[in-house]
C-alpha cells in the first residue's frame, strides 16, 4: 500500500488522499482563517494522524510526515480554491459578506474576506509573486 518512500499507492491512494481533503476541508477542525499550516495545532494535527492509523491498517510511522506534508497541501489549495472561485469574482459586490460558499463557516468567510481585503494580505502577495516570479524565469 506504501513504497519505499511512504507514498501511497495502488487503488486506495486516492480514496487516502480524498479521507485527507475531506478532514482537512472541515472548518471545524482547520480554520481558513488560519494564515499558515505551521499555526495549525500540534493537536490537531495529531487527531488527523489517529483518525489515518484508525481508517487503516497496518499503516507505517514513516508516512506521518508524508501524510501531514499531503494535509497541507490539501488546506492550502482549498483556501486558495476559496478565494479563487468565491472571493475575487465577487470582491466589489456589495454583499460579499452574504454570499458565503457553500462548506464554509459563515464566521469564518466574514473574517476571509476582512484578511483578503487588507493591506497585509496584498503585500503578502506581492511578497510571495516577488520570490516565486524570478524562480520561474530563470527556469524557462
Amino acid at each position: 500500500m506504501f513504497d519505499s518512500k511512504f507514498q501511497p499507492i495502488g487503488e486506495r491512494a486516492a480514496q487516502l488522499k480524498s479521507q485527507l481533503g475531506k478532514m482537512v476541508r472541515d472548518g471545524r477542525r482547520i480554520p481558513l482563517t488560519i494564515l499558515d499550516w505551521k499555526a495549525v495545532d500540534l493537536k490537531v494535527k495529531e487527531e488527523i494522524w489517529d483518525e489515518v492509523k484508525k481508517n487503516l491498517v497496518d499503516v507505517p510511522e514513516g508516512y506521518k510526515p508524508v501524510c501531514l506534508k499531503c494535509c497541507n497541501t490539501l488546506w492550502k489549495d482549498h483556501k486558495s480554491k476559496t478565494k479563487a472561485n468565491h472571493f475575487e469574482p465577487n470582491k466589489n459586490h456589495p454583499d460579499l459578506l452574504s454570499m458565503v460558499p457553500p462548506q464554509i463557516i459563515a464566521d469564518q468567510w466574514t473574517v476571509l474576506v476582512a484578511y483578503w481585503n487588507s493591506e497585509d494580505a496584498k503585500v503578502e502577495v506581492l511578497c510571495h509573486f516577488h520570490y516565486i516570479l524570478p524562480n520561474r524565469l530563470t527556469s524557462v
